[in-house]
């Protein structure tokens, strides 16, 4: 756990309650300029889906080991589907698959029919959203300043409080378009069992427990 969760294990563990403050990404991400070329990994994309209020945000990241390299992706207020398109192709989102909000299914129909075959939607289920989450603290963010959007959400995220003011362990669930547009984009890493599908709940909670993280 160590390893993998510092922030938790350093309440789980070492028993030292409240030094996260509620902040769900403590210590786990920082803004660094690199060279996106010279990393070597797993590359990854995800998209969550906003419009007035909500953002549309859109994300691409390389995966190697226990740290994530944040690179690219936009954020984007009013945005509809043909313009999403445009941008996600520009961006170069039109090679690698691309794990979307399945909350919207006919947004991601008509980003397929529009050329974008590699989108699909991400899977959801029981406790999924607070599982995401947890897989997401065993990582290491460095997020480039071309994707600032994403360090303050992390600077903000915090975690619910119960009626009598204390901490639960389920995030809050707003102001996270890019941080759920990256929980997306690690579906294939994080939440795919052996057989290429979204595992079941039971899956998911065994998962969860075998790398330490509850």
């Amino acid at each position: 756990m160590k390893l993998r969760n510092p922030v938790r294990a350093r309440v789980a563990v070492d028993g030292e309650w409240g030094i996260a403050e509620g902040q769900v990404f403590e210590g786990l991400f920082e803004l660094e300029d690199f060279d996106y070329n010279k990393i070597v990994g797993r590359h990854v994309q995800g998209l969550d889906f906003g419009f007035t209020h909500d953002p549309t945000a859109f994300v691409q990241a390389i995966v190697q080991e226990h740290d994530i390299y944040v690179y690219n992706g936009f954020y984007e207020r009013g945005l509809l589907n043909e313009p999403m398109a445009r941008l996600i192709a520009r961006n170069g989102g039109a090679m690698t698959k691309t794990y979307a909000d399945s909350a919207s299914p006919q947004i991601i129909a008509e980003l397929r029919s529009r050329g974008l075959k590699n989108i699909v939607p991400a899977g959801k289920g029981k406790d999924s959203f607070i599982q995401r989450y947890e897989f997401m603290k065993s990582y290491k963010y460095h997020i480039h300043p071309s994707v600032h959007w994403l360090a303050e959400e992390m600077e903000t995220k915090v975690y619910e409080k119960d009626k009598f003011g204390k901490l639960t362990n389920r995030p809050e669930d707003q102001n996270d378009h890019m941080i759920q547009a990256l929980g997306y984009a690690l579906e294939g890493i994080v939440f795919t069992n052996k057989n290429g599908n979204y595992m079941s709940y039971q899956e998911r909670v065994k998962s969860v427990k075998d790398i330490g993280l509850v």
